[in-house]
Order: structure tokens, then sequence, then C-alpha cells
């Protein structure tokens, strides 16, 4: 979300929606802007549309450092799969949560994907 904040010269508030507006002046430019909000999940904004990711459920982080990393990689991962950026949403939240759950040393990429639930609700469509 900092990055965001830099990019577009302004302090966000950090909910879905002024996060999305924001990010849809990038569209311009890009294709695609995910936003990772930390345990308040992601934004992803195409011209296609804006969806929010969450995980389900709680668990104390044992690490944050490269969650972020992570969770490029489970979306850029989902991608060259096939799956569109909203289908790959939840695979980047999984990678990403993993990673701060401390699953992603302990299990396979598809063990930590079932392990850890994703919420994803449409904002809007373009």
């Amino acid at each position: 979300m900092a990055e965001l904040c830099e990019l577009v010269g302004q302090d966000l508030a950090d909910r879905a929606a002024p996060l999305a507006k924001a990010a849809a002046g990038l569209l311009e430019n890009v294709e695609v802007v995910l936003v990772t909000r930390g345990a308040g999940g992601a934004v992803l904004v195409t011209r296609d549309g804006v969806w929010q990711g969450r995980v389900v459920g709680r668990r104390k982080a044992a690490y944050t450092v490269g969650c972020g990393d992570y969770f490029l990689a489970g979306f850029l991962d989902a991608v060259a799969a096939g799956k569109t950026p909203a289908e790959a949403l939840a695979p980047a939240l999984a990678a990403g949560t993993a990673r701060a759950w401390s699953l992603a040393e302990t299990t396979t990429w598809q063990q930590a994907y079932q392990a850890i639930a994703t919420r994803i609700t449409p904002i809007s469509g373009r």
C-alpha cells in the first residue's frame, strides 16, 4: 500500500474503495495493479474490474518479511498457468499467507493453497 501512496502522491485510507480508485489511474500505463494490505488482504484493479481478497480465518504471523514477494510469486504462477488476474488473486493471497504463517517452508504450494481459505469479492466491473 505504501508503494501505491508513493506512486499517486497522496496518503490513502486502508480501505478497498479508495485504494481501487487511486490504482485505477495507473491503468493508463499498466494492465494490472495489485495492492497488498497485510492482514487486510489485497485489492486487484484491472480494466475489467476491481476485486478485494481476504484470507478467511486468522493466525498470528510468524514472518512478514518476504510476504509480498510470495504474494507476487503466487499471482504470477497462477497467471502463467492460464488463470485470469481475478482467478489468480486467491493463490496469491494463499502464497503470501503461507509465508506469514510459516507454511511455505514446511508444505508444498498445493498443500498451502488447500490449507488457506480465501474469499474474493468483486467490488465493481468496468
